[in-house]
């Protein structure tokens, strides 16, 4: 049987790879536009945070804070881990030389990391 502990990580874990999956191939398409990677990672990340946040309020966490405390704790998260991703992808491509999906796979990563345990103990 599964603890909550235990249920509660593999939650996240789908609802952020779903999440993490609409991102990667929403920055591919951007950045196949013309756009640098690390461009193309923020603004793809910008349009998946609505959708983590309602994902993970209902399904992951199961809260039933107000979103009155989420709607300010919730974008600070973000703004963190969307700082983490940015660097992480322009790391990744100016010093690692990495191909761009590899970089924007990291800052997935990366961000996912931060994001949970800030949202855990903050957020929800």
């Amino acid at each position: 049987m599964w603890t909550s502990h235990i249920k509660e990580k593999f939650v996240f874990l789908v609802v952020g790879g779903l999440c993490a999956s609409f991102y990667i191939g929403l920055a591919e398409v951007v950045h196949s536009s013309g756009l640098t990677p690390t461009v193309a990672s923020v603004l793809a990340y910008l349009v998946c945070i609505p959708l983590g946040y309602l994902g993970h309020r209902a399904f992951t966490f199961q809260s039933t804070r107000s979103h009155r405390h989420a709607e300010l704790a919730y974008p600070a998260v973000q703004v963190i881990a969307l700082t983490i991703a940015a660097a992480v992808t322009f790391v990744s491509t100016h010093i690692f030389r990495l191909p761009a999906t590899a970089a924007f796979f990291l800052a997935g990563l990366a961000a996912a990391s931060a994001s949970y345990f800030m949202q855990k103990n903050w957020v929800f």
